[in-house]
């Protein structure tokens, strides 16, 4: 998994699926590599075929981290399933879903 600085944006990807022990690690990588400019926080599913309660919940905490910096979390490249999950849970409302880049 890496992460890389976009100006205002903390962009993290290269991980599996985000469930289990790898929802943790990420949530803690964004954590320590976040900078006082990140106001926005992109997570690439790009290679995330499902996303688990232990993934939202990452991304719920992460969520909390930056919209105290008036940002929000973005996601980006999320499977027709994934997008599912996020509209069955109502946390559509709560995520930005951005195109790839």
């Amino acid at each position: 998994m890496r992460t890389h600085s976009l100006g205002d944006t903390l962009l993290v990807n290269e991980f599996g699926n985000f469930s289990g022990p790898c929802a943790g690690m990420v949530r803690d990588l964004v954590r320590a590599t976040l900078k006082p400019d990140h106001k926005y926080v992109e997570v690439d599913l790009k290679n995330s075929r499902f996303v688990d309660s232990e993934g939202l919940s990452a991304l719920i905490s992460l969520h909390k981290t930056v919209v105290q910096r008036d940002g929000a979390v973005r996601i980006r490249n999320a499977s027709p399933m994934v997008r599912d999950l996020f509209q069955l849970t109502h946390l559509d409302t709560l995520f930005e879903f951005v195109p790839a880049a």
